[in-house]
């Protein structure tokens, strides 16, 4: 429900499993399986913000089918997408996206997960042409970003790994666009990326389902514990720069 009392769907689908082994079908509005960091819901990501990448490259919630199918440690996702359901154009436009993760506890508190995805993405004829754009990355203010419209298609491509190990973790992903600018003489290729460390006190971090799960405390405040303390350090960088698009860089620590 935002600020005006209406109510803004999110993550509203139904989910199936055919059969003991076999895939699960899900069917509604939810996020196009890329990236780890964007994958990780909110409460337990490392930051206030995501990676820059993730809004400049416009990695969201869609109206679509997808098919998850789990064989031991590999997890492999692929779906086809409309547009959000809060859009005037629910079904203008269309999307393809796919993730493959590799996921594995090891002895002792080691946890390994390495992965990838792509998304392919198109406009209908009446649609304005995609932008790529990004505020600061504590999002007080404008986007300081901006390649204007410029793509009638992209290609995002991906890659993700994280390790935690007890109280320790360390994670980094790399993505990269490729537009396709009417307008351009070449097409554009845009890229972002992050890596952290960290550290917590009290806890540890842990993995479940290729994101972040809920982390463990060993001894909560409700008893009558100190609870947990996150130190963390990470470097986030975008660069909307090539074929002569101008759309800016930055990188923050």
């Amino acid at each position: 429900v935002n600020g005006s009392g209406e109510v803004i769907p999110t993550d509203t689908y139904m989910e199936w499993k055919i059969s003991a082994g076999g895939p699960k079908i899900r069917v509604g509005q939810f996020k196009t399986p890329n990236s780890f960091d964007e994958q990780t819901s909110g409460r337990f990501t490392s930051t206030r913000e995501r990676a820059a990448f993730t809004d400049a490259f416009q990695l969201d919630r869609r109206v679509g089918l997808a098919v998850i199918q789990k064989v031991e440690d590999l997890t492999l996702t692929f779906g086809v997408f409309g547009q959000n359901i809060i859009g005037q154009q629910t079904f203008g436009g269309y999307a393809i996206a796919g993730r493959a993760t590799y996921a594995r506890d090891f002895s002792g508190d080691l946890q390994l997960h390495i992965g990838g995805s792509f998304r392919y993405r198109d406009l209908d004829d009446d649609q304005a042409d995609f932008s790529y754009r990004q505020r600061p990355n504590i999002h007080n203010t404008g986007r300081i970003l901006s390649t204007g419209n410029i793509a009638r298609s992209d290609i995002f491509t991906g890659v993700e790994a994280v390790v935690t190990n007890g109280r320790f973790w360390a994670a980094g992903e790399y993505a990269v666009t490729f537009s396709k600018c009417p307008s351009c003489q070449i097409d554009p290729v845009f890229s972002g990326g992050y890596l952290e460390s960290g550290v917590m006190l009290g806890g540890k971090r842990k993995l479940s389902g290729g994101r972040f799960d809920r982390p463990e405390i060993f001894r909560g405040v409700h008893d009558r514990g100190s609870g947990a303390l996150a130190l963390v350090a990470r470097v986030d960088i975008i660069d909307l720069n090539g074929a002569g698009v101008a759309g800016g860089s930055y990188r923050s620590a």
